[in-house]
């Protein structure tokens, strides 16, 4: 959609009804103040466009537009024109929604690949340790609990994964079969 359909679709779903349901602010009222509504209804409009995603299609578009109005009419406590920053929060939400459910949608497609669960723990030089790597392992380990970056049961569950591992490769060095 470009930006002039966007416009359209906003004023169309959100804008219009606003204004028909609700009044403009006072200091907005007097007719000699068309310069101050319009430049109120673009910061409207932009507080809406800047939170929905480009990528829309227009049916898309027009349904979030739809539903940011009814939400934006259940939320509001006064009868005068949105606030732009509660529209935008508004809008924020809704543009979220769409882009969690493409992403949901998209995992369909393109659905990742599932991880080997058939990896061999009993051998750990199969999934990549190595005696020289646990010693570093485990002087970061020292490291962190001296720093109390580590403290009670985390960093002992990590010095006994460490020893297990260990104590497992030199048990298999030592009977190689």
């Amino acid at each position: 959609m470009d930006y002039e359909a966007r416009k359209r679709v906003i004023w169309k779903e959100v804008l219009q009804s606003m204004q028909s349901l609700f009044n403009a602010p006072r200091h907005l009222q007097p007719d000699n103040m068309k310069e101050g509504r319009a430049a109120y209804l673009e910061a409207l409009f932009e507080a809406v466009n800047s939170q929905l995603s480009n990528d829309m299609q227009e049916e898309d578009f027009t349904y979030y537009c739809k539903q940011i109005s009814k939400d934006m009419i259940q939320s509001t406590t006064i009868r005068t024109w949105y606030m732009p920053n509660d529209l935008r929060k508004c809008a924020l939400k809704h543009g979220q929604i769409w882009i969690g459910k493409q992403a949901h949608l998209a995992s369909y497609e393109n659905p990742t690949k599932p991880k080997d669960t058939n990896v061999d723990k009993s051998n750990p030089e199969a999934m990549g340790w190595t005696l020289e790597g646990i010693a570093q392992h485990k002087e970061n380990l020292r490291q962190a609990i001296e720093n109390n970056e580590l403290q009670g049961t985390l960093a002992q569950s990590f010095r006994q994964i460490l020893d297990s591992a260990e104590s497992k490769i030199l048990a298999r060095q030592e009977t190689p079969y």
